[in-house]
């Protein structure tokens, strides 16, 4: 709703004859109350018009907006009140407006590998189960991914703590030894072999 304008007319004074008491019969009382005529007027509209509406619940609404930070909101301070109580909102509820965080609002660097500490996630930190095949997309894990020698034999040596549950037993391709002694002397090329710790 758009301000109430003043459209009075203010040309009082110059509208009279050059002897307003004799060309126009006015009393010297009425001279003077003509030369009061214009301020009561603005006061009147001040304050019985303007202020009310600016004070009033439509006030916002009725006065102009630019940008805010560079982003339109409308063309009024209501409206941009409005959009960004809806923002408000969407962020209390775990909802973060759409383009909101884009690339611009990243300093170069924020997230790097000096950014993150070394050792940051472990896997005391991970609850167990955590990480699961059916959380993980297809294809989520590829050779691109993973950096050149991430996993290493040091990284997947299953040996250490092995227990064997029984003698010599062969399971999947994986040969299960009580003792060094027991190693056959020929060792075939592909299989795993797991000796018992003392």
């Amino acid at each position: 709703m758009a301000l109430t304008t003043f459209n009075e007319d203010m040309e009082i004074i110059s509208k009279l004859s050059t002897y307003p008491n004799d060309a126009d019969g006015l009393t010297p009382e009425e001279l003077k109350a003509r030369f009061d005529q214009a301020g009561k007027l603005l006061k009147a509209y001040v304050n019985g018009t303007l202020l009310k509406e600016l004070g009033g619940t439509t006030g916002a609404a009725s006065l102009g907006v630019d940008k805010v930070n560079g982003t339109d909101m409308g063309p009024t301070i209501q409206s941009a009140l409005d959009a960004l109580a809806a923002q408000i909102v969407e962020a209390t509820l775990g909802t973060i407006p759409d383009k909101s965080i884009g690339e611009g609002k990243f300093a170069d660097l924020a997230v790097s590998t000096r950014a993150l500490a070394e050792l940051a996630v472990t896997a005391a930190k991970l609850a167990a189960g955590a990480v699961t095949a059916d959380k993980l997309a297809t294809g989520a894990v590829t050779n691109a991914k993973i950096a050149t020698g991430a996993v290493t034999n040091e990284k997947t040596d299953f040996s250490a703590g092995f227990t064997p549950a029984g003698p010599i037993r062969l399971t999947k391709g994986v040969h299960y030894f009580d003792s060094e002694a027991e190693l056959p002397e020929t060792l075939e090329e592909g299989r795993v072999y797991f000796i018992a710790l003392e």
